[in-house]
């Protein structure tokens, strides 16, 4: 085909438009690994963020709980007691909304009884699974007094 003499070729080849959808291809795969990558963050922070309140709370209702009534269950809590005095320990736990799981261990220190200690320890541990199946754990301590 003859071109004539005042015409430029206008337009692209197949091989510019081929690289550039490699390079497009590219960075549209980079930004949907980032997103897919801060929205598992974001869950993972606010599972996190949830089990940071509920291992507080259980911890401060510890506190506003009657000194000899720590290892008592609350609700409907499974609770278990282990070990011999002055080590004697109970293990509460209690199946919250999914996927959360909070265990709680109380231990009257000194003579592991509530009439004869001063203080107690108290570990709240919250579980939970994130998006990987993986097991993630929280845990919160205090040490409470009888006066």
């Amino acid at each position: 085909m003859k071109r004539s003499p005042g015409s430029t070729e206008q337009g692209f080849t197949l091989i510019e438009v081929m690289v550039s959808m490699f390079i497009l291809s590219f960075i549209v795969t980079g930004l949907a690994m980032i997103s897919a990558h801060s929205s598992r963050s974001s869950t993972y922070a606010q599972r996190l963020a949830r089990a940071t309140l509920i291992a507080d709370g259980a911890v401060e209702k510890c506190r506003n709980t009657a000194f000899e009534s720590l290892t008592t269950a609350w609700t409907n809590e499974a609770c278990a007691t282990t070990g011999a005095a002055p080590a004697l320990v109970t293990t509460c736990t209690f199946t919250l909304d999914a996927p959360f799981t909070r265990t709680r261990t109380v231990q009257y220190m000194t003579t592991g009884a509530a009439a004869t200690s001063f203080t107690a320890a108290v570990n709240v541990g919250v579980t939970w699974t994130d998006a990987r199946g993986q097991t993630q754990r929280i845990g919160v301590g205090s040490t409470i007094s009888k006066f």
